[in-house]
């Protein structure tokens, strides 16, 4: 079925005011949505699907309306945002390479196309010309509200909220009530936690627009701020604005209905809703809404009011410092969580050497529901392959069996299903760490800890490590095994010792036994792969990688691991490319796959197209040397130099804390040019900048404190110090390298200092 002119003028016209039902009624007098062909109609009609509860229905007719216009200027931008979406930013990248003379589209479009590609730029972090691709689009059609939500998402992704909001509110100067420009600028409130000048927005929103995704937004905040009652009637008219809703979509509306149902203390409506959702959560809170039907329990949900929504460099630490009124130290550099999932013992050392009194336990749900009643929030440590994240648990349900978890620039916490948390994370805990000051200790006493006796034998394990007295450990570590044979943490504390000894045959064994329970956990298979090939036992560490790589839902670590062993073998580059893909586009903001993609494309003769690869590597990890000094010799031998010396021009100087590794190579790409002058000229002036910003957050004194030793100014200009010392002596200033290395021995943290 084909639309006429003004038919679908009328629609867009509609669709382009808010009016998003009014469209869809007009639709239905035409046919229906899905039986359009035309590719303009087909276009329209999947954004209009979209808005009515239908997204699926809507991608497919985009995906139709490319399939059979492939040259279709708007067909090609939907497309590209579909790719981003399902293959993420280096699918998408590749895509719009392929399609780059825009001259023929109308400038609307091809300011959306730009802005695209300046999105596509920061999700890769590549800020510096994100904002390029932006002002780009601004100045082909300046006029266009969509160029400043991307631009807005940028900032976003850059921590520039206010920037970001200034934006928004620029859309909706542009178009009024742009709905878009309204989410994002509610949005962003939110994260400002400004959360009732955003529900007074979005309510005046509501009542100007007929948007399904509006009034989910509403009802989210009405509930949150426990409007409940004003969160049914929106939940009520998300209904009605949504006559397309897909099944996904009715059982998503279902469980908003059962939760805001439960919030009011309806419990037989709330689980009659969750009965309709139809999963494994929602199956489990209707059994336990039954069983509480006829008296409720007074305090089944607690949530603390903790300050969230902070800077991006603030931690879980300092919520604590914040809710206790005391300080306490947050972690250096040196003292980041072990890869192998062991418990961070330096980060219970610090604090308690700080005045705090700290217990371990794993997660559960009674436990975590007394602490939170006793107003004692906990950090909770979830171990992924690679790294570990700390966060903040503020709150408890105990008929939801869910627990809260937050961070520090978050204004929102997450509501975590317990059962999911448990599973994921069974090989290691959760491991929880609940932290009070001594004068609060009391709060602490009469509370069961779960595996709290096996995690402080690891802790007497642990400790003694640190200040390198192993006698004490091996000691305490027989003792565990006599007390806990054969359990896990058991093994944990055989693992910290082996560790310590750097004894690969005993790491290799307790690695086995660890995975005899978790036989799939990336964290224990990428520390068995790292000591076979510490053991050159190739052909077992390569099968290790290759059986675990079969698997759909296999970590990228691990993909990443075994492409990086294939890419000698001329034989098997297809599937080191395959296995590097797949990596990119499930953990799209990793580094090392960008790296390995691109060395694979060099060798390849794919000369442009690595460069830009190694520029990837280089603006999502600014810690790592090689990622900066491989862009800047395929930008070296891509004639692309003045580009590379832009970007770290921009991480070293103009950046509010110039990055060393960043620093590093302006450095040396600047003495590769033969300007030794300007080479040490921007050495310096990144330290006097990080100088000054040290000096503001701790002045310089005789003993600086541990707070001071840890912020990320103090560790970056340690780091560029003992740099430039070493640039001071290799050209023969010795005094110039003798006051470089007097100053940093005065401010930069011990550890990092003996590094």
């Amino acid at each position: 079925m084909d639309l006429v002119p003004a038919d679908l003028a009328r629609i867009r016209e509609l669709y382009s005011q808010g009016y998003y039902r009014r469209a869809y009624d007009v639709a239905q007098t035409i046919g229906s949505i899905r039986h359009w062909t035309s590719t303009p109609a087909r276009l329209i009609g999947g954004r209009l699907a979209i808005q009515l509860g239908a997204p699926v229905l809507g991608r497919r007719l985009h995906l139709l309306a490319f399939r059979f216009s492939p040259a279709y200027p708007e067909a090609i931008y939907y497309h590209a945002r579909y790719r981003m979406e399902r293959y993420g930013p280096l699918s998408t990248w590749e895509f719009m390479r392929q399609h780059p003379d825009w001259s023929d589209s109308p400038p609307d479009m091809h300011g959306d196309w730009l802005a695209l590609m300046g999105f596509i730029a920061a999700r890769l972090r590549d800020f510096d010309r994100a904002e390029r691709w932006l002002n780009r689009a601004d100045a082909i059609a300046p006029d266009r509200p969509w160029p400043c939500i991307e631009r807005s998402s940028v900032y976003e992704l850059a921590d520039r909220l206010e920037d970001a909001l200034t934006v928004a509110r620029r859309s909706l100067e542009l178009q009024p009530w742009f709905r878009p420009g309204v989410q994002s600028v509610a949005h962003l409130l939110l994260r400002l936690n400004r959360e009732q000048e955003a529900l007074d927005f979005l309510t005046e929103a509501d009542s100007k627009l007929e948007s399904g995704l509006i009034a989910a937004q509403l009802a989210a905040v009405q509930n949150d701020l426990k409007h409940h009652h004003d969160a049914r009637r929106t939940l009520d008219r998300y209904a009605d604005l949504s006559p397309m809703m897909e099944p996904e979509t009715q059982k998503w509306l279902a469980a908003r209905w059962a939760d805001t149902a439960y919030f009011l203390g309806e419990y037989s409506a709330a689980a009659e809703h969750a009965r309709v959702v139809k999963d494994e959560f929602y199956d489990d809170f209707a059994q336990r809404l039954q069983q509480h039907t006829d008296q409720p329990p007074p305090t089944a949900r607690t949530v603390l009011p903790v300050n969230h929504g902070q800077s991006a460099t603030a931690t879980v630490y300092d919520l604590l410092a914040e809710h206790w009124k005391q300080p306490l130290p947050n972690p250096s550099a040196d003292s980041a969580a072990p890869l192998d999932g062991l418990p961070d013992a330096a980060e219970r050392n610090r604090v308690e050497q700080a005045g705090w009194v700290a217990r371990e336990f794993t997660l559960n749900l009674d436990t975590a529901a007394q602490l939170i009643a006793r107003e004692v929030p906990f950090v909770v440590t979830l171990v992924e392959a690679g790294f570990a994240q700390s966060r903040l648990c503020i709150g408890a349900d105990t008929i939801r069996s869910t627990v809260f978890l937050g961070d520090a620039f978050d204004p929102r916490p997450l509501e975590a299903p317990l059962a999911g948390l448990l599973e994921r994370f069974a090989p290691f805990g959760p491991r929880c760490l609940a932290l009070v000051p001594v004068a609060e200790s009391s709060r602490l006493d009469g509370i069961a800890w779960p595996d709290g006796p096996a995690r402080e034998a690891l802790y007497q394990i642990q400790q003694p490590l640190l200040t390198h007295d192993r006698a004490s450990a091996l000691a305490a570590q027989q003792r565990m095994e006599e007390q806990f044979p054969n359990d896990r943490l058991t093994h944990f504390g055989q693992l910290a010792l082996a560790r310590y000894d750097a004894h690969p045959v005993k790491l290799l064994e307790i690695s086995d036994r660890l995975l005899s329970d978790a036989p799939h956990e990336a964290t224990w298979l990428m520390a068995k792969a790292a000591t076979l090939r510490e053991l050159n036992r190739v052909p077992e560490r390569l099968a290790l990688l290759e059986a675990e790589s079969e698997s759909l839902t296999a970590e990228p670590l691990v993909l990443q691991s075994l492409a990086q062993a294939l890419l000698p073998n001329p034989n098997r580059q297809p599937e080191a490319t395959r296995l590097l893909r797949r990596s990119v586009r499930h953990r799209p903001t990793a580094a090392a796959g960008y790296y390995l993609l691109a060395t694979q494309w060099w060798e390849q003769r794919r000369f442009e197209d690595s460069t830009e690869l190694y520029r990837f590597a280089c603006t999502l990890d600014d810690r790592e040397d090689q990622f900066a000094e491989a862009y800047f010799r395929a930008a070296r031998a891509t004639e692309q130099v003045p580009e590379a010396l832009r970007l770290f021009q921009q991480k070293a100087g103009r950046a509010a804390i110039p990055a060393p590794a960043a620093t590093r190579a302006l450095f040396h790409s600047l003495m590769d040019r033969e300007e030794p002058t300007q080479a040490f000229a921007a050495l310096d002036q990144a330290i006097g900048k990080l100088l000054t910003a040290e000096q503001q957050i701790a002045p310089a004194s005789p003993q600086p404190n541990a707070a001071s030793l840890n912020t990320p100014e103090v560790l970056a200009l340690g780091e560029l110090l003992l740099f430039r010392a070493e640039c001071h002596v290799a050209a023969g200033r010795f005094e110039g390298a003798e006051a470089d290395l007097d100053t940093a021995r005065s401010r930069v943290a011990p550890t990092l200092w003996h590094k």
